[in-house]
């Protein structure tokens, strides 16, 4: 274990739980927040739900919240090669500000250019269609003119990705795990 090292016999000892309340550990590197999120009511369900959230904030410098950026929308869209090829170039064209305030150019003959992201013609025609057709950028009327998503494509300097985790019922769980096993039977007998 790293840090201070404790003493089992001498460790403070208390009459009331002191963890109730959210608590912070804090590096050089990160800060990491646990608490309860409290009861929150779904809107469309009526449902009540509680949770808990382990939050970790770290601090980076501007290479490495590009390169963290990119990968957590690469994983959270599913982006394909392709797509996560220009979804590279649209970010790189917004973090140097040769964009409008919410639309881009994008001509392959410029991404094939670029000595950093090389491109063939064929992988940029298929990202820009990904990429149209997760909503990361549209259309406009105007030639190679594209317009932004900006809760995508931005100048901030935090994000924050968020997976939540939901325990499946228990009757769903149970059924699932009947049909996998139903299923490999019904394998085994036609392998017999």
């Amino acid at each position: 274990m790293k840090g201070e090292e404790i003493d089992l016999r001498k460790v403070q000892k208390y009459d009331v739980n002191p963890l109730v309340e959210s608590g912070e550990i804090k590096s050089k590197q990160k800060t990491v927040r646990a608490f309860g999120t409290g009861n929150m009511v779904d809107t469309i369900t009526g449902e009540v739900l509680a949770g808990t959230a382990v939050v970790v904030r770290k601090m980076v410098d501007e290479e490495h919240f590009v390169k963290v950026f990119a990968d957590g929308v690469k994983a959270s869209f599913d982006l394909s090669p392709s797509g996560f090829k220009v979804f590279q170039h649209v970010l790189k064209a917004t973090q140097n500000g040769t964009f409008g305030s919410d639309s881009i150019y994008l001509y392959f003959m410029d991404a094939v250019q670029d000595n950093d992201l090389p491109i063939s013609q064929q992988t940029f025609h298929r990202g820009l269609k990904e990429l149209l057709s997760k909503k990361f950028i549209a259309a406009s009327s105007r030639p190679n003119i594209f317009w932004i998503n900006p809760h995508l494509f931005f100048k901030g300097d935090r994000v924050a990705f968020v997976t939540e985790y939901v325990k499946r019922p228990r009757e769903k769980a149970d059924k699932a795990a009947n049909t996998i096993e139903r299923h490999a039977q019904e394998q085994q007998r036609l392998i017999d």
